[in-house]
């Protein structure tokens, strides 16, 4: 196939919706890989409120997070295995915000290994 036909296209954004299903799904990807400065890369310009009621914000405290709360192990990653379903993506392109929920479903980890905790349980809501 002839691909450099197309080295001169614009890029193509993606629909808003989509953008927002390869965001919840990079984050997976991020999170079992052990890639926390990837993850906080991808959230730097986000804002968080724990269930404990504490807001964090941007890059340094999301890779802080994530050193936080999961362990790592002799592989680099924390063995976990993000199997995320059911994204919903309700977007008002008007006022420029998209809510967002899915289901995720983690493997156990191992043997004798202790349950990472959860951080936050509510549907994020984001601004675009």
């Amino acid at each position: 196939m002839d691909t450099d036909r197309f080295a001169d296209a614009p890029p193509v954004e993606l629909p808003s919706h989509r953008a927002i299903e390869n965001l919840i799904f990079t984050y997976a990807e991020l999170v079992d890989t052990g890639d926390f400065a990837g993850l906080a890369d991808l959230l730097a310009d986000a804002s968080f409120t724990l269930g404990s009621g504490e807001t964090m914000d941007g890059r340094d405290a999301v890779e802080r997070l994530a050193h936080d709360t999961l362990r790592l192990y002799d592989d680099g990653t924390p063995r976990t295995r993000h199997v995320t379903t059911n994204v919903i993506a309700d977007v008002d392109e008007a006022a420029g915000t998209a809510e967002s929920r899915s289901y995720f479903t983690g493997g156990p980890p191992p043997a004798g290994a202790p349950v990472s905790r959860p951080v936050a349980s509510d549907p994020a809501t984001a601004t675009r």
